[in-house]
């Protein structure tokens, strides 16, 4: 998991420093960004007369009064990766579908805006994040300016309220929104440390406070009360906290789970209920719940499939693809993925099985096989088809795989090879049985 760096947040303009306690628990490094409403939804004319001017001073609370009813408006987003990957996210958080039309740059946009002419494209809202990319790119802000002020006449020009996100932390983009429409403004961005993409839960909080800015506008209404979201937030805040004290229980780290926990913590103190949701579900409980269930049974097989390998080795079986992975199962295990682990010991334990069952067999026809090949090398005959069957058959007895094998082999073996192969098994199993 990649180390978070701490930095300052920036929430309506003001900065809101964690202390240091956050900042440790947290360990997470943070951008600023800004969402502006550029106009309001109504007849060009009035544009500029009905704009709303709401500054968000503090930081917004989360979607306490938000449902996820489906909405009577149409949605879409338009601009890079940076806005196009959290889509799911708003579309969630909406309860309605939301369109997406990715546009690599302003140079783009200014010749792709005419397909929002289209009846099929017309749209109430559209969330764009035009110009960081071209920022991020070198580009002079004269160009970008005055790419934005005709995409924003253009958008608004078809009807449609223009909700900017700004991710470049540039007062230049500020005051240009405030001249093309004012409206409600936040600043919210969690850095992935990649210095390129938001992380999951950055796209979840950005699209969680544009939704709630949204709903604080009119621009989306909502046909019941959301109450409840963050009391499940708070309640899931205190499941992962007794997952987490149960695996340091066991004398486990739990270093990472943690650090997520302090993140959900600080994200809920800011409003961002179903973010805080979405942390502590994906980072903690959905990993952490199976792994404490089922502790006690996965130690049992890792105890199980160790005996096993041990008396598989004891007959001269090789192990080395067994003990593999063994090894890879606690890995699984140590990264506290449940269902891959317990997977894996399953397949070890009927792997082992199977080799054991047909060792005898097997263990005839190899040799049988190879005295067929020695011999027919010796007549100067073509062994090659001989010899790629007997390296299959070897491959997938290295697989615990019988079948298989033994398929290969009857390739080789002549029917009358079978017969001495199946007096050696005789005699074989004759020993297995005397030896118990």
């Amino acid at each position: 998991m990649y180390e978070r760096r701490p930095a300052d947040i920036v929430t309506g303009g003001g900065y809101d420093r964690p202390s240091q306690e956050v900042q440790k628990g947290l360990g997470s490094g943070m951008i600023r960004h800004e969402i502006r409403l550029a106009s309001s939804r109504i007849p060009l004319l009035l544009a500029f007369i009905g704009c709303l001017s709401i500054a968000v001073t503090g930081p917004v609370n989360g979607l306490a009064e938000v449902n996820l009813t489906p909405q009577d408006v149409r949605i879409a987003t338009w601009g890079d990766s940076w806005i196009r990957w959290g889509v799911g996210y708003l579309e969630e958080i909406l309860g309605c579908e939301v369109s997406h039309f990715y546009v690599g740059g302003i140079e783009q946009a200014l010749e792709d805006m005419v397909q929002f002419e289209a009846p099929e494209n017309r749209f109430d809202i559209i969330i764009t994040n035009l110009g960081c990319g071209d920022d991020a790119g070198g580009a002079s802000w004269e160009s970008i300016e005055s790419g934005l002020r005709q995409v924003f006449r253009y958008l608004k020009s078809t009807g449609a309220v223009v909700v900017y996100n700004q991710v470049v932390p540039k007062s230049s983009y500020s005051k240009l929104v405030v001249e093309e429409g004012k409206g409600p403004v936040f600043h919210y961005y969690f850095d992935d440390g990649g210095g390129w993409h938001p992380s999951d839960e950055a796209y979840s909080l950005m699209l969680e406070r544009t939704a709630k800015v949204m709903l604080d506008s009119g621009l989306v209404e909502w046909a019941e009360d959301r109450g409840g979201i963050c009391a499940e937030a708070s309640r899931l805040l205190s499941d992962a906290t007794a997952l987490i004290e149960a695996v340091e229980r066991e004398g486990l780290d739990a270093a990472e789970f943690r650090r997520s926990l302090g993140m959900a913590k600080y994200i809920l103190e800011c409003g961002g209920c179903y973010t805080t949701s979405c942390v502590l579900t994906s980072h903690i409980t959905d990993r952490l719940q199976p792994f404490v269930g089922h502790y006690d049974e996965i130690q049992i097989m890792f105890a199980n499939v160790s005996e096993e390998i041990d008396r598989a080795e004891g007959q001269t079986i090789d192990v080395t693809r067994m003990r593999a992975d063994y090894l890879q199962a606690r890995v699984q295990w140590e990264g506290y993925r449940y269902e891959q682990t317990r997977d894996m010991l399953a397949k070890i334990l009927s792997g082992v099985e199977k080799v054991v069952d047909c060792l005898a067999e097997i263990s005839a026809m190899l040799s049988s096989a190879s005295k067929v090949i020695e011999d027919a090398r010796n007549l100067g005959m073509d062994t090659q088809e001989m010899d790629r069957s007997y390296s299959r058959a070897e491959i997938y007895w290295g697989q615990y795989d019988c079948g298989r094998t033994r398929q290969e082999l009857q390739k080789i073996l002549p029917e009358r090879s079978i017969l001495p192969a199946m007096a050696a098994l005789g005699l074989l199993l004759l020993r297995r049985r005397a030896s118990r």
